[in-house]
């Protein structure tokens, strides 16, 4: 006889859960986000949205647009906004430094 388990009886931990925990910290420091931080959390809260686990996950990306001051609805209406400009992850602009580096003096 085979036992089914309701996947709402059980939390599952999420592979990505410690690099996520991560930068969900990072967002929490932000007073007002960037693009990163938008398209970041806009990313994580459809990673998570219907995962059975990572409440804390969940709860922290909601204290982001809390002290954001958005809305669901808002965050993915800028994520849409970005991602339509171009945007891609990983695409920080580096500041300009002079030189090579390699002055001595």
């Amino acid at each position: 006889m085979t036992r089914l388990i309701a996947v709402s009886d059980t939390t599952i931990s999420h592979p990505l859960y410690q690099q996520d925990r991560a930068l969900i910290n990072i967002m929490l420091a932000k007073p007002q986000p960037d693009e990163d931080a938008l398209t970041t959390a806009g990313r994580l809260f459809l990673r998570y949205g219907g995962f059975p686990g990572a409440y804390d996950l969940k709860s922290d990306l909601s204290k982001c647009l809390d002290q954001w001051g958005m809305t669901k609805d808002e965050l993915n209406a800028q994520c849409f906004k970005i991602w339509n400009a171009g945007w891609r992850p990983g695409q920080v602009v580096a500041e300009l430094t002079v030189g090579s580096g390699a002055d001595t003096e």
